[in-house]
């Protein structure tokens, strides 16, 4: 999809590793989750984001397996009260995903 730019492989690397899981993590793991957490338990939170995760990425296929990963990616930001641990982690499956592209 990059092939058109000039260096294609830093602008799929930047657009599709790199960015997303910056923005996405800190608007659910980080905004979102901060906000949900004032009103509901713990647990509920991590579901509640892990779901709205999932429905973001419009697919419904992919609701089986990025519901679960935003659960994972929940229960760290809960667990470490961190957003670094998920951003690495999401950088990793969003690099090795776009490798195979």
């Amino acid at each position: 999809g990059y092939i058109y730019l000039e260096n294609p492989m830093f602008w799929a690397i930047l657009f599709i590793a790199i960015t997303p899981p910056i923005f996405e993590e800190l608007a659910f793991r980080g905004f979102l989750f901060n906000q949900l957490q004032k009103v509901v338990s713990e647990r509920v939170t991590i579901i509640a984001t892990a779901f709205i995760f999932a429905l973001i990425h419009f697919s419904f296929i992919s609701l089986l397996w990025i519901f679960p990963f935003g659960i994972v990616l929940g229960y760290l930001r809960s667990k470490y009260n961190t957003l670094w641990y998920g951003i690495i982690i999401h950088f990793i499956h969003n690099f090795t995903g776009g490798c195979f592209l």
